[in-house]
């Protein structure tokens, strides 16, 4: 018993430590970001992977007639600690290119810096994918790098463009809400 209210008192006392920062920032007038909760929407180029099929079958993959060109769509949530320059989150991606289907899930760790306004952002994420064309799916690891994107930041929403590698779109543009 002696254990449990020594935890709970330390446990405690880290979390009220917590809470009398964030209302002295407040106090002191100085801006404090509420918003810590991101949704985003996002559609891309295609991505890297049906571009490698592509070579690695000698273009023996061909979009079919009536096929149309690839289009990636993402959705995804991020959580931004008290700093504003690192989160997690994760995302989904559907992708249909060459006859296949393409989903991806995965968990994202991103990095932003920049002004108040205009922000540069990179993001490493790993998951599993889903490859379908009609017969058996196959899955596979799926991990992405967003090299550079550029978010347009205001009060609660976000326009943002990047360039990743491999998995999602190579090329996105997207909108996002903070909550």
């Amino acid at each position: 018993m002696k254990k449990l209210l020594i935890s709970l008192l330390l446990l405690g006392s880290v979390f009220a430590n917590t809470f009398a920062q964030a209302y002295d920032v407040v106090e002191a007038g100085e801006d404090y970001n509420d918003k810590a909760n991101e949704v985003y929407f996002s559609v891309g180029t295609t991505s890297a992977l049906p571009i490698g099929l592509t070579v690695v079958t000698f273009g023996l993959i061909t979009m079919g007639e009536g096929e149309s060109i690839p289009v990636t769509f993402m959705g995804g949530y991020n959580h931004f600690f008290s700093d504003e320059h690192f989160g997690v989150g994760g995302f989904v991606t559907y992708e249909r290119a060459f006859g296949c289907n393409i989903v991806t899930a995965q968990a994202e760790i991103t990095g932003q810096y920049g002004w108040k306004h205009v922000k540069f952002f990179h993001s490493l994420s790993l998951g599993v994918g889903v490859l379908t064309n009609g017969s058996d799916p196959g899955f596979f690891p799926a991990f992405d790098l967003t090299l550079l994107g550029v978010k347009f930041d205001f009060t609660n929403f976000n326009i943002f463009v990047d360039f990743s590698l491999p998995t999602t779109s190579i090329l996105k543009i997207g909108a996002s809400y903070k909550f």
